[in-house]
């Protein structure tokens, strides 16, 4: 989710493996079959890091590969309806390369094209990036194409650097997002977001220091971090309580996706191209999974999710399946989880 003018310094396309919708459709199901062709058939025993990443380069070799194989009657043995392994197939190791394989694809610039994470990288100031991050999460509900164009509109109100509006306007000019509404935000929401966010950056270097304040470092998720946002996002009597729906809390019992992908954003580094990888307080080890519709379907078709809510303990469920296989970055997994469902729906993350 990002601003339509962008800062001082702009990066609106990005290069590298930057595709269009249908374009990106066609390597989700080009990754899945040719993955599983090799993973499940247990031809892939001396798989490595290195053979993956070669792979990644390009697609063609994968498909060449596949077409060696037979891979049409192949496929058809190893997927179910969805597309994905059956357990009949599927053995611990070859699904932890199968995802290995998809996160690698999937990690790319070409992921962000039409998804909210575009809206932060428009920028190269670390607290532009991180308010633009921040109302993209917040603005995560409904169709990708709606959410940029709302987020996009917000931020284009706060003119060219979301940090220096946040921290020198003044109430009058908070006029223009009286009219500002997505879905159940609305204007009085709007206003009390950007007091909150006043407050804050007069007073602190970064939004991490909120996320950070409550954190325990030694903890496995970022559960502290999450409740002690919520609790410092409204600090005062005159928030407005119908606001506090919009930013999460485990103690409320809910999944947190938009936070959890917020946090992915930040806190993973940024070698791939997606992620930023600017907030070190919180380590990657920590972050939870987001947990939309695509990654709970998937994950429940996989056998790493078996709790039907959508609810905290789910996420950390999810979370826990896939530390298995990388304990220092479990969310990784989120490219390939939701790389497998977006052909489903594509265009919605729900």
């Amino acid at each position: 989710m990002q601003v339509a003018t962008g800062s001082g310094t702009t990066n609106p396309e990005p290069a590298g493996c930057r595709v269009g919708e249908s374009e990106f459709a066609k390597v989700v199901t080009l990754a899945r079959r040719t993955a599983l062709t090799a993973l499940l058939d247990n031809l892939l025993v001396d798989f490595t890091p290195q053979e993956c990443r070669g792979e990644k380069q390009g697609i063609g070799k994968g498909s060449e590969h596949r077409r060696d194989l037979g891979a049409g009657e192949t496929t058809e043995r190893h997927m179910n309806e969805a597309g994905i392994p059956n357990a009949a197939s599927r053995s611990r190791k070859n699904l932890h390369a199968y995802l290995n394989q998809l996160a690698d694809r999937f990690e790319c610039p070409g992921f962000i094209t039409d998804d909210p994470i575009a809206i932060p990288h428009r920028f190269s100031r670390k607290q532009d990036i991180e308010i633009a991050a921040f109302l993209a999460a917040v603005f995560a509900w409904g169709q990708r194409t709606t959410i940029v164009a709302k987020t996009t509109t917000f931020l284009t109100l706060m003119g060219k650097s979301p940090y220096e509006f946040v921290v020198n306007h003044r109430e009058r000019d908070r006029q223009p997002f009286e009219s500002f509404a997505h879905r159940t935000f609305q204007p009085l929401d709007a206003l009390y977001f950007l007091d909150r966010l006043q407050r804050h950056y007069r007073e602190h270097d970064s939004l991490e220091d909120m996320f950070s304040r409550k954190l325990d470092p030694t903890a496995d998720t970022t559960e502290t971090a999450l409740r002690g946002f919520h609790e410092a996002f409204f600090d005062v009597d005159y928030a407005p309580q119908r606001t506090r729906k919009h930013v999460a809390t485990p103690a409320r019992k809910s999944s947190c996706k938009r936070l959890n992908m917020l946090l992915r954003w930040m806190v993973r580094p940024s070698e791939g191209g997606v992620d930023f990888g600017l907030w070190t307080k919180i380590r990657p080890r920590q972050l939870v999974m987001p947990l939309d519709v695509h990654v709970q379907r998937m994950s429940a078709n996989l056998g790493l999710l078996s709790r039907k809510q959508a609810d905290w303990q789910a996420a950390t469920e999810l979370t826990a399946a896939l530390r298995e296989f990388d304990a220092a970055d479990p969310t990784r997994y989120d490219f390939a989880l939701f790389g497998l469902g977006i052909e489903e729906r594509y265009g919605i993350r729900e």
